[in-house]
């Protein structure tokens, strides 16, 4: 499952199966937004659990990832759906900001009730046409909203990764994710105190360059999670993505790859670290460049 979209600032366009070459760019050439994302099943599961959903519209590149619960069997559709579904939600209200960005309080009430929303027509669909439980379809999910000016509006239930780039090359996490009281324990979508769970920020910045979002099937290669301190003798808690791992992938997608929905797909898939894996794991990238 992988996508790939390209985008003009200030020129929205749709494309498929183009060609990001690795010239020099011009010296008068637009910078453009580039939006890749992709998912792949864990080391011997029959499916994968995982899903994400990119897009760009009037402005905004929208970013969802959904994680299914592993011991919850309809978890797959539960994701799936989620990630389309508050996809095409973001899409309206990305359309409602064409001048201000919201403030933090206002995006957080705008973000519960889509949560909401979704929520319901899962619950809906369990109880009324599958005879099963809201719970059997449990999910993560990040949804990430990114302007052409590298403004980012970011929304998550559960566990996972975001973060961002800045053009002098700093990367930084958008949020810790929620974990539960024991070991591999998280929060759904489907969670009861989904109002009280769900986490918002935004950050107003003239200078990104780069927007990550990752299901943790994946965190454990990609992010600084924690380090043991010897001085001392502790372990040190960190939330910081990992620039080692996130530059050169951005390079080899968006610089030096002729197909780069493949090379993605192939990287979550047939990496020899990585292929490794027994969690499901999704990706998605944008990036501010000249293609």
């Amino acid at each position: 499952m992988w996508s790939l979209i390209r985008a003009k600032k200030n020129d929205i366009k749709r494309e498929t199966n183009t060609t990001l070459l690795p010239d020099e760019p011009e010296e008068h050439s637009a910078e453009r937004w580039a939006l890749i994302g992709a998912s792949a099943k864990g080391a011997n599961k029959i499916s994968c659990q995982d899903s994400h959903y990119i897009k760009q519209i009037d402005g905004w590149s929208i970013m969802v990832v959904a994680d299914g619960a592993g011991s919850c069997p309809k978890s797959r559709l539960g994701a799936k759906y989620a990630a389309q579904r508050i996809g095409t939600l973001l899409e309206s209200l990305a359309k409602s900001y064409h001048v201000d960005l919201p403030d933090e309080k206002v995006f957080e009430a705008q973000i519960v009730l889509r949560f909401l929303k979704v929520r319901s027509e899962l619950e809906f669909f369990a109880t009324k046409k599958a005879n099963a439980n809201l719970n059997d379809y449990s999910t993560t999910v990040i949804a990430l909203l990114v302007s052409n000016e590298g403004h980012i509006l970011c929304a998550n239930i559960g566990d996972g990764r975001a973060g961002f780039r800045t053009k002098e090359g700093q990367w930084q996490a958008l949020f810790a994710p929620l974990k539960g009281e024991y070991a591999n324990e998280t929060h759904f979508l489907t969670s009861r105190n989904l109002c009280r769970l769900v986490q918002t920020s935004i950050v107003k910045a003239s200078n990104v360059d780069a927007v990550v979002a990752l299901t943790d099937g994946l965190e454990n290669y990609a992010w600084n999670i924690s380090h043991f301190d010897e001085r001392s003798n502790r372990v040190i808690q960190k939330n910081e993505p990992f620039p080692d791992f996130f530059n050169p992938l951005i390079e080899s997608l968006f610089y030096g790859s002729s197909n780069p929905n493949d090379t993605l797909n192939q990287f979550l898939t047939d990496n020899p670290i990585i292929k490794q894996e027994i969690d499901d794991r999704s990706l998605v990238v944008a990036h501010l460049g000249h293609f």
